[in-house]
This record gives structure tokens, sequence and C-alpha cells, in this order.
């Protein structure tokens, strides 16, 4: 009787050795099923923040070019307007110089 209460004690702590391994496999599956995900959050979270830093600097890009063509074209307008007045002025400066040349003080 005794031996035979000895056997189911060996027979138990078999059978608790043989369980607690799976649940040791399980959590250990579980561990890395959890750190796959993590690593796979993290990439997602990274390549979002890559498109979204793309996103912006296109975005400042295009604003940068709206603003430089902006004053590019006020700058034409700007050479555009002095080179029609020095033309209204070009006729009397080139009288001016004839008479200075033809009838000048020398």
């Amino acid at each position: 009787m005794a031996l035979e209460l000895l056997q189911s004690i060996l027979d138990a702590e078999k059978s608790a050795e043989t369980l607690v391994e799976g649940a040791r496999d399980r959590a250990a599956g579980v561990i890395k099923a959890a750190e796959a995900a993590a690593a796979e959050q993290e990439r997602a979270a990274a390549q979002k923040g890559r498109e979204l830093y793309k996103e912006k600097l296109e975005a400042a890009a295009a604003a940068s070019q709206v603003m430089l063509d902006e004053e590019s074209r006020r700058r034409r307008a700007a050479a555009q307007t002095q080179i029609r007045e020095a033309e209204t002025r070009l006729e009397g400066a080139a009288r001016l110089i004839v008479r200075e040349v033809t009838h000048g003080d020398r």
C-alpha cells in the first residue's frame, strides 16, 4: 500500500511536470507572439512617422515655392515698371544731350 501511494505521488509529480512544461511552452509562445506584435507596431509607427515627415516636408517645399514664385513675379513687375519709367525719360534725355552737345558752353 505504501508503495502504491508513493507510486501515485511520483505519477502525480510527473504529470505536474508535464503540465508545467506545457504551460512554459505556451507562455514562451505567447511572449514571442507579443514581442513580434510589438516589433511590427514599432515598424508601422516608424513608417507612419517617416510618411508624416515626408508629407510635411513636401508641404513646406510647396509653400516655399509659392513664396519664391510670388517674389519673382513682384520683382519682374518692379523691373518692368522701372524700364517703362526709363523709356519715358529716354527721349528727353536724348534731346538734352543733343542740345548740350550742339549748343553747350565750351
